[in-house]
């Protein structure tokens, strides 16, 4: 039993920095409602992955303890908290299929289907 729409007018797959920007202006636009956009990423947390170079620059530290009192900060941050402002609706699947003839895609949790798809993966 799902008790929500299996159906999204906009379906975004991937949740990293590209999905959220997109998913953010969409949001924003006026064109689509924030409960119109769905997006799917089966990870619990966003590295912003250009901190990385901070990492191994130094920056944020040189010993493992250092750098992981600074991740959550500069590097790491949890799925839900960097979508929260946009509203949009965060899925923690993982997208198996794509069918565009149908308009469908597959997760590990079942079928949607969508009016618009963005695929964004990483």
């Amino acid at each position: 039993y799902r008790s929500f729409s299996t159906h999204c007018r906009v379906a975004v797959v991937g949740g990293g920095t590209a999905g959220l920007a997109v998913s953010s202006q969409l949001a924003k636009s006026g064109t689509f409602s924030k409960d119109d956009i769905t997006v799917f990423d089966p990870h619990e947390s966003h590295h912003y992955q250009p901190s990385y170079t901070m990492i191994g620059g130094g920056v944020l530290g040189t010993s493992v303890a250092d750098v992981k009192k600074q991740e959550h900060k500069y590097v790491k941050r949890s799925m839900k908290s960097m979508f929260a402002p946009c509203g949009v609706t965060l899925r923690s699947e993982s997208v198996k299929n794509f069918d565009p003839d149908n308009n469908k895609l597959t997760t590990d949790k079942g079928d949607y289907t969508y009016d618009f798809l963005v695929v964004a993966p990483g």
